[in-house]
């Protein structure tokens, strides 16, 4: 048994909340992923189009 203040888990459930969690870490990691790069590949493409690229815009 793990002890989680009130909770108490077995080793079973345990491990499937730590998956649960890892996983919450990597969709919150690809989020703020996304959105660091999305605006600079929006940059990138409106540049390829020949687009007036200004912070305005971008």
């Amino acid at each position: 048994m793990v002890n989680l203040g009130p909770f108490q888990l077995t080793m079973n459930q345990y491990g499937t909340v730590k998956m649960l969690f890892l996983a919450l870490l990597v969709i919150l990691a690809l989020i703020a992923i996304a959105l660091v790069v999305k605006p600079k590949i929006q940059r990138r493409m409106a540049a390829k189009k020949g687009a007036d690229v200004t912070p305005e815009n971008a």
